[in-house]
């Protein structure tokens, strides 16, 4: 299932009715130009990409930023204005990074995408592409790692995987039923804690809850896991989930379609919260990731179906009361972290 934006087929991302491979961002068709925006706590800037292609997503680690994007993108950079192209090895589109650790404890990048490719870099330069990664497969959309039980997970469509090192990978297949069944399309995954404080992963995506011979429809999915291995699905919210994240501390927060927001203490219980920027817009609101800064979380996304892109960023402190800044950029957003006192969030501008 591709979701893609273009004149001509606008309803399939609309229905997110069979359009295709997949992936958890909107690809755009025509003249695009990889969009950087960044906050450093007093003003926004918007350095140059150097790149046309769609950025999908970012993380910080070891004092790097890493975006990953369409056709193979991969860009780096030290402090967020300053960004380099890397070789990555693939032409494949990447939608999902993360900076874990390797089994012995040296630092590793992680990135995913179409056909399940897998890639790790230990220095954001050098990319290896995974064996283990099987790309006869489906997309892997999102990816975390466990610094506690010293674990990567990412998540696609109709299958988890999930490896102690980043490079030697276990797949959770696809099941007749459950978080792995063939109507569950996963696109984002983060690290908690639950309740009690033990260990948790949470992930988010979309769910087919329509019966044989009745139209396609999608809703939300929730999943929880105490290791990577074992899920259990836990919720099913009404409208479909992109992106999801943790606060260090109590609060898992998730986002989706037509601007859901979605808040939990534990992993397990949600509570729907609305942003008032966006709730009565006669736009759609797609909110396609979210992250914590520390003091607070940042969402990204845009409003469905525009030419020229009308994209925005939305930031809270408490994941219930929600604003939106001026940032002088109207490209959409795919993809936010935060390093470095510093907000990064990455996406692509579609010309008119």
């Amino acid at each position: 299932m591709k979701i893609i934006i273009n004149v001509c087929i606008l309803i399939c991302m609309m229905s997110l009715a069979g359009c295709g491979e997949g992936e958890n961002v909107p690809k755009m068709s025509g003249v695009v130009a990889g969009t950087i925006l960044t906050y450093n706590g007093s003003s926004w800037g918007s350095p140059a990409s150097g790149t046309s292609n769609q950025l999908n997503n970012v993380t910080f680690g070891n004092g790097l930023f890493v975006a990953v994007g369409s056709s193979g993108t991969i860009l780096t950079s030290s402090d967020g204005d300053t960004w380099t192209s890397q070789n990555s090895g693939t032409s494949l589109s990447l939608y999902g990074v993360t900076f874990g650790k390797d089994i012995n404890g040296n630092p590793l990048f992680v990135a995913v995408g179409d056909l399940g490719i897998i890639l790790n870099s230990s220095n954001g330069s050098t990319w290896t592409g995974q064996a283990s990664a099987n790309l006869n497969s489906l997309p892997m959309n999102g990816v975390t790692y466990s610094d506690s039980l010293k674990e990567f997970v990412a998540v696609g469509y109709s299958g988890i995987m999930y490896s102690s090192d980043g490079v030697n990978w276990n797949s959770i297949g696809t099941a007749p039923s459950g978080i792995t069944g063939p109507t569950v399309d996963l696109y984002s995954v983060t690290f908690g804690k639950d309740a009690n404080g033990n260990p948790l992963f949470v992930t988010v995506g979309t769910y087919n809850s329509s019966s044989t011979n009745q139209p396609t429809s999608y809703n939300g999915i929730i999943g929880t896991s105490p290791d990577g291995i074992n899920w259990t699905i836990v919720q099913y919210p009404p409208n479909y989930l992109s992106g999801v994240t943790y606060n260090s501390v109590n609060q898992f927060v998730a986002v989706g379609r037509e601007g859901i927001i979605l808040t939990s203490p534990d992993g397990s219980n949600w509570t729907s919260q609305a942003a008032a920027p966006i709730a009565n817009s006669t736009l759609t609101p797609y909110l396609i990731n979210v992250t914590y800064t520390g003091t607070q979380y940042a969402a990204v996304g845009n409003y469905v179906g525009t030419t020229p892109s009308t994209g925005f960023i939305l930031t809270s402190p408490d994941g219930i009361n929600w604003s939106m800044p001026s940032t002088g950029s109207t490209s959409d957003l795919y993809g936010v972290c935060f390093g470095d006192g510093e907000i990064v969030a990455v996406g692509g501008q579609l010309r008119p």
